[in-house]
Protein backbone atom coordinates (compact mmCIF):
# COMPACT_ATOMS: atom_id res chain seq x y z
CA UNK A 1 0.00 0.00 0.00
CA UNK A 2 1.44 3.00 -0.97
CA UNK A 3 0.97 6.08 1.63
CA UNK A 4 0.27 9.92 0.52
CA UNK A 5 2.30 12.84 0.99
CA UNK A 6 -0.52 14.36 3.49
CA UNK A 7 -0.38 11.48 5.82
CA UNK A 8 3.58 12.08 6.72
CA UNK A 9 3.48 15.41 8.65
CA UNK A 10 1.01 17.72 6.62
CA UNK A 11 -1.06 18.27 9.63
CA UNK A 12 2.22 20.15 11.17
CA UNK A 13 2.25 22.45 8.02
CA UNK A 14 -1.49 22.90 8.32
CA UNK A 15 -1.23 23.59 12.01
CA UNK A 16 1.65 26.17 11.54
CA UNK A 17 -0.60 28.07 8.52
CA UNK A 18 -3.36 28.10 11.10
CA UNK A 19 -1.41 29.46 13.86
CA UNK A 20 0.91 32.36 12.14
CA UNK A 21 -2.78 33.54 10.62
CA UNK A 22 -3.85 33.83 13.74
CA UNK A 23 -0.80 35.58 14.91
CA UNK A 24 -0.79 38.26 12.03
CA UNK A 25 -4.44 38.90 13.24
CA UNK A 26 -3.97 39.57 16.56
CA UNK A 27 -0.91 41.71 15.58
CA UNK A 28 -3.02 43.62 13.17
CA UNK A 29 -5.92 44.49 15.78
CA UNK A 30 -3.14 45.32 18.57
CA UNK A 31 -1.31 48.22 15.79
CA UNK A 32 -5.33 49.22 15.56
CA UNK A 33 -6.36 49.47 19.23
CA UNK A 34 -2.68 51.62 19.43
CA UNK A 35 -3.81 54.09 16.75
CA UNK A 36 -7.29 54.09 18.86
CA UNK A 37 -5.44 54.67 22.05
CA UNK A 38 -3.18 57.48 20.51
CA UNK A 39 -5.91 59.14 18.50
CA UNK A 40 -8.06 59.80 21.92
CA UNK A 41 -4.98 60.95 24.13
CA UNK A 42 -4.42 63.50 21.17
CA UNK A 43 -7.59 64.71 21.15
CA UNK A 44 -7.47 65.23 24.78
CA UNK A 45 -4.59 67.27 24.74
CA UNK A 46 -5.79 69.11 21.91
CA UNK A 47 -9.17 69.74 23.65
CA UNK A 48 -7.17 71.15 27.06
CA UNK A 49 -4.94 73.60 24.84
CA UNK A 50 -7.72 74.61 22.82
CA UNK A 51 -9.79 75.20 25.76
CA UNK A 52 -7.44 76.97 27.80
CA UNK A 53 -7.16 79.51 24.62
CA UNK A 54 -10.59 79.83 23.77
CA UNK A 55 -11.62 81.47 27.14
CA UNK A 56 -10.11 84.68 26.69
CA UNK A 57 -11.43 85.53 23.42
CA UNK A 58 -14.33 88.27 23.10
CA UNK A 59 -17.22 86.60 21.33
CA UNK A 60 -18.65 82.58 20.75
CA UNK A 61 -17.59 83.24 17.02
CA UNK A 62 -14.27 84.18 17.77
CA UNK A 63 -14.20 81.10 19.89
CA UNK A 64 -15.68 78.94 17.06
CA UNK A 65 -13.09 80.29 14.79
CA UNK A 66 -10.04 80.41 17.03
CA UNK A 67 -10.93 76.55 17.89
CA UNK A 68 -11.47 75.10 14.21
CA UNK A 69 -7.83 76.87 13.23
CA UNK A 70 -6.19 75.46 15.97
CA UNK A 71 -7.39 72.05 15.84
CA UNK A 72 -6.05 71.84 12.17
CA UNK A 73 -2.45 73.03 13.14
CA UNK A 74 -2.66 70.82 16.54
CA UNK A 75 -3.38 67.34 14.11
CA UNK A 76 -1.43 68.78 11.38
CA UNK A 77 1.43 66.20 12.05
CA UNK A 78 -0.40 63.46 13.61
CA UNK A 79 0.98 60.17 12.77
CA UNK A 80 -2.35 58.73 12.38
CA UNK A 81 -3.93 59.29 9.12
CA UNK A 82 -6.55 61.48 10.01
CA UNK A 83 -9.10 62.65 7.42
CA UNK A 84 -8.20 66.72 6.78
CA UNK A 85 -11.87 67.55 5.93
CA UNK A 86 -13.14 65.67 8.74
CA UNK A 87 -11.86 67.29 11.71
CA UNK A 88 -14.57 69.58 13.16
CA UNK A 89 -14.07 72.06 16.14
CA UNK A 90 -17.57 73.22 17.75
CA UNK A 91 -18.03 75.66 20.35
CA UNK A 92 -21.38 76.35 22.27
CA UNK A 93 -22.84 77.28 25.35
CA UNK A 94 -23.25 74.77 28.20
CA UNK A 95 -26.76 74.12 28.84
CA UNK A 96 -28.35 75.80 31.62
CA UNK A 97 -25.66 78.51 31.58
CA UNK A 98 -26.94 82.01 29.98
CA UNK A 99 -26.38 82.23 26.37
CA UNK A 100 -24.50 85.55 26.24
CA UNK A 101 -20.94 85.96 26.37
CA UNK A 102 -20.08 86.95 29.62
CA UNK A 103 -17.46 86.07 32.76
CA UNK A 104 -18.58 83.31 34.52
CA UNK A 105 -20.62 81.61 31.78
CA UNK A 106 -19.91 78.25 30.70
CA UNK A 107 -18.95 76.79 27.54
CA UNK A 108 -18.50 73.70 25.73
CA UNK A 109 -15.88 72.48 23.49
CA UNK A 110 -16.55 69.36 21.40
CA UNK A 111 -13.36 68.03 19.22
CA UNK A 112 -14.44 65.73 16.50
CA UNK A 113 -11.64 63.85 14.14
CA UNK A 114 -12.28 60.71 11.53
CA UNK A 115 -9.30 58.70 10.86
CA UNK A 116 -8.79 55.31 8.74
CA UNK A 117 -6.91 52.96 10.82
CA UNK A 118 -6.63 50.65 8.05
CA UNK A 119 -7.73 48.20 10.04
CA UNK A 120 -11.03 46.30 9.50
CA UNK A 121 -13.65 47.46 12.39
CA UNK A 122 -11.48 49.78 13.96
CA UNK A 123 -11.05 52.94 11.78
CA UNK A 124 -13.94 55.46 12.75
CA UNK A 125 -14.83 58.90 14.28
CA UNK A 126 -13.41 59.86 17.64
CA UNK A 127 -14.74 62.76 19.66
CA UNK A 128 -13.67 64.61 22.71
CA UNK A 129 -15.43 67.44 24.41
CA UNK A 130 -14.14 70.10 27.03
CA UNK A 131 -16.03 72.34 29.21
CA UNK A 132 -14.98 75.31 30.48
CA UNK A 133 -16.03 78.90 32.07
CA UNK A 134 -15.39 82.14 30.22
CA UNK A 135 -12.80 84.59 31.69
CA UNK A 136 -12.97 87.40 29.57
CA UNK A 137 -16.15 88.96 28.88
CA UNK A 138 -16.97 91.37 25.48
CA UNK A 139 -17.07 94.53 27.56
CA UNK A 140 -13.24 93.50 28.96
CA UNK A 141 -12.26 92.57 25.40
CA UNK A 142 -13.71 96.09 23.95
CA UNK A 143 -11.42 98.04 26.58
CA UNK A 144 -7.78 97.49 25.92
Amino acid sequence: MKRKKWERGGGTYIGYAIAMTSFCTILILLIGLFQIARTSTQLEHAADKISRDIVVCESLEEAQILAQEELEAYMEGFMIPIKEDHILAEVYYNPGSDAEWKKGNFINLLLTAEYDSRVPFISGTRTVSAMVMIEQSEKEGSDR
